[in-house]
């Protein structure tokens, strides 16, 4: 749904585009460098389990516990591995073919798992008990159901947020916000927002939650009290796509500060304890850009990389040797701003004057679907199940 959003706006937005007669947009071809940060592969794992095209659910997405990564197939087959070394430790079968992200937390040494199957309920499994409890929904689930300290929690795509007992799969709470006319499918996240405690676990007190609409609001995950809500876009435009202004990926969670990008439109931080708006941007995005407190590291229309110093609010340079590669998200890694394109390269650009100083090749073409920063390096997933994690090594 995305990439359909980025050709539309690709083809009216770019000078030149015509119906017929022109020659299609080409990328821009790879310039020489002079190369200062050196990338390998620590490991690499190709997902055996996942499923054949076509099939409806989302690329899965990895998460990081400690020194683990776990990795859910859409068949419903969670593999865990060391992160450092890519060594398989456990297979679990969930039993189920998984409609939405899958969602997980380390409780006691035991792993719980929250996801929506394919008929629509929502699973909370164990990975010792198996299942615990399951409950039908009545919308549409797509990211993964975050767990708290109480309650399983869930964002439909109707813009309900929805929290079930964890003992017993009881209703807890619930709220629901004005659904838009049209809306990016499965693009809006949630993240708890609590601070970072010692071991593999983080305090869950609030949840703060990206809307369709451009809405954000901060609940407490126990009660569902709304906290705060701002609206940080209203829909303009001369049709419906114009006036989507859904925001896009999960809230950061920077310098006490709450992040978030608003698609085609803003990037914008709010307080935290209030929700008044401490920093904005205008800018044309269509993918989340990267909050590491005071910088902010963009990818625009054209696949211009952009990085912004918030605490200045000025913008710190500008690259736009990219253009048209069709780039990923951008991410800050030490460092370094690094994207990848839809050849399958990874660049990685210079902190100070956005210079490229390390290019990789992956030798993947599918698209790109998450890149975490991790203690061992970065993790990168695509959208056909194959992971990596690469590492810096010296000149």
């Amino acid at each position: 749904m995305l990439k359909y959003f980025w050709l539309i706006n690709i083809f009216f937005i770019v000078s030149g585009c015509s119906f017929f007669g022109k020659e299609r947009i080409k990328p821009s071809s790879l310039l020489p460098f002079e190369e200062t940060v050196f990338v390998e592969k620590a490991w690499a794992f190709e997902d055996k389990n996942r499923l054949n095209a076509g099939d409806i659910s989302l690329a899965t997405v990895p998460s990081v516990l400690g020194d683990n990564v776990i990795i859910p197939a859409r068949n419903g087959v969670v593999t865990i591995l060391k992160l450092a070394t890519g060594q398989i430790e456990q297979r679990i079968d969930l039993g189920l073919q998984s409609l939405s992200q899958i969602g997980v937390e380390v409780d006691e040494e035991t792993y719980n798992f929250a996801f929506v199957s394919a008929d629509g309920r929502l699973m909370f499994f164990n990975s010792e008990n198996k299942v615990v409890w399951s409950t039908q929904l009545n919308g549409i689930v797509r990211m993964a159901p975050k767990i708290g300290e109480l309650g399983v929690i869930v964002r439909q795509e109707d813009n309900k947020v929805l929290a079930y007992d964890k003992a017993g799969g009881k209703l807890l709470w619930s709220i629901s916000k004005r659904n838009m006319p049209l809306i990016l499918h499965a693009q809006s996240d949630m993240r708890f927002v609590g601070e970072e405690s010692t071991g593999l676990t983080t305090v869950k007190k609030n949840l703060a939650v990206n809307l369709a609409g451009g809405e954000l609001i901060l609940l407490n995950s126990k009660t569902g009290s709304v906290l705060w809500e701002k609206r940080l876009a209203f829909p303009k435009g001369q049709n419906e796509v114009e006036r989507i202004v859904d925001l896009l990926g999960a809230p950061f969670l920077d310098n006490h500060e709450i992040c978030t990008s608003v698609y085609q439109t803003k990037l914008v931080c709010v307080d935290k304890g209030t929700g008044d708006v401490e920093w904005e941007n205008p800018e044309k995005i269509l993918t989340p850009g990267f909050f590491k407190f005071p910088l902010v590291a963009t990818v625009g229309l054209k696949d211009q990389v952009k990085l912004f110093n918030r605490e200045e609010n000025v913008e710190v340079w500008r690259n736009e040797e990219l253009g048209y590669r069709d780039l990923s998200k951008p991410i800050i890694w030490d460092d370094s701003v690094w994207t990848i394109d839809s050849f399958g390269i990874l660049h990685g650009l210079s902190i100070l004057d956005g210079n490229t100083i390390s290019r990789y090749d992956l030798n993947r073409k599918s698209d790109i679907v998450s890149m975490i920063v991790t203690i061992s390096g970065l993790l990168v997933t695509d959208a056909e199940g194959y992971t990596i994690l690469l590492k810096k090594r010296e000149s």
